[in-house]
Order: C-alpha cells, then sequence, then structure tokens
C-alpha cells in the first residue's frame, strides 16, 4: 500500500515545481523585456548624439516644465518654508482664565449661611483678587446670599482668590446642592473641606 502512494506523491511534486518553475521563468523574461525595450529607447537618443546620462537629465528638465519647472526636491523644499510660514502667522493661544458665565437668578434654591459646616462649593479660583470679587458680586446680585472669598497660598504659584457658597453640615447635601446648581444654573463647582 506505500509503495503505491509514494510514486503518486512523486507525480504531484514534480508538476508543482514545473508550475513554479515556469511562471518564476515567465517573470524573468518580462523584467528581461522591459529592461530591453527601456535600454533601446534610450539607445535611440543617444545615437542622436546624445550620451546617457545626458538623455535622462534631458528627460527630468522636461518632467519640470510639464510640473510647472519644480523637481521633487524643490517641490518637498517649498512645502516646509510654507508650513514654516504658517506657523509663525498661527496666532497666539489665551490662557488666561475668564470669568465665570451670568447666573440665572436662583429658582427656590436656599443656600446655607455661613455656619460650621466644613463642605463648601467652590465655584472658581483667581490668580487677580479684582475677578474674584466681580465674580461674587454677580453671584450675591442674582440672590445666592452666602458667596464669600478665602485667600489661599499655592506652592509655587502665589496667592488665589477662590469664590465660594455656603458652608454644609454634611457631604451628601454639598453633593445635592452641587447637582442643582449645575442642572438648574449650569454653575460647575468643586467640593471642597473647609479648614475648621
Amino acid at each position: 500500500m506505500n509503495s503505491s502512494i509514494a510514486p503518486h506523491r512523486e507525480e504531484k511534486g514534480s508538476k508543482v515545481f514545473i508550475g513554479l518553475s515556469a511562471i518564476i521563468l515567465g517573470g524573468l523574461l518580462f523584467a528581461a523585456g522591459v529592461m530591453v525595450g527601456q535600454g533601446l529607447a534610450l539607445d535611440q537618443k543617444a545615437g542622436a548624439g546624445e550620451d546617457l546620462l545626458g538623455s535622462i537629465d534631458r528627460r527630468d528638465q522636461d518632467r519640470k516644465k510639464a510640473d510647472g519647472g519644480l523637481g521633487f526636491h524643490e517641490t518637498l523644499e517649498e512645502n516646509r518654508q510654507a508650513k514654516a510660514e504658517k506657523k509663525k502667522i498661527a496666532k497666539p493661544v489665551s490662557v488666561e482664565k475668564k470669568a465665570a458665565p451670568p447666573v440665572p437668578a436662583p429658582k427656590g434654591m436656599v443656600l446655607p449661611d455661613h455656619g460650621d459646616g466644613k463642605f463648601s462649593l467652590q465655584i472658581a479660583s483667581y490668580r487677580d483678587a479684582s475677578q474674584a470679587k466681580e465674580l461674587q458680586q454677580k453671584l450675591r446680585g442674582q440672590g445666592f446670599s452666602a458667596v464669600r472669598l478665602v485667600e489661599g497660598d499655592v506652592a509655587g504659584k502665589g496667592r488665589y482668590f477662590r469664590v465660594r457658597l455656603g458652608r454644609f453640615k454634611t457631604r451628601s447635601r454639598a453633593e445635592e446642592f452641587k447637582r442643582r446648581l449645575m442642572v438648574e444654573h449650569a454653575l460647575d463647582a468643586l467640593l471642597v473641606i473647609e479648614d475648621m
């Protein structure tokens, strides 16, 4: 039984080998034909009194004329220069913090007065005291009575003026009020624990 299988495998292997060889040989002949065809075209130009390098240079010059006078390297260099000019023209980005947007009048929100609670809501923090005072006045004018300024030094950054609301006795009351500020007034706040 083994002897009958072995000749069949050998025949199949030799057919595969012959097929692959034919494909490779065909590819080589095609490549050789292309190279010979290009060589003949260059030889015809060279036969007219022009050497091989001269004909390549002339072909490059013809391409430059067709592309508007720029070669590959020159086009890249032009793109680099244009990008550099755009970077110089770009407007600087402002990192200055803007004042909080106007807050609509509270709708039945009762804000705890200054009390003994240790939780507060910080609305903003400014380096400039006048900005903090301006926001404090806006909030008071719109019905928030327990608005205060808290000064504090930040290591390596200097003095900051923070605008805070209320003093809540529990974290849950502070978080509830924070959610209501966001939903009803689009006013974001940071829950902070006050020093007692």
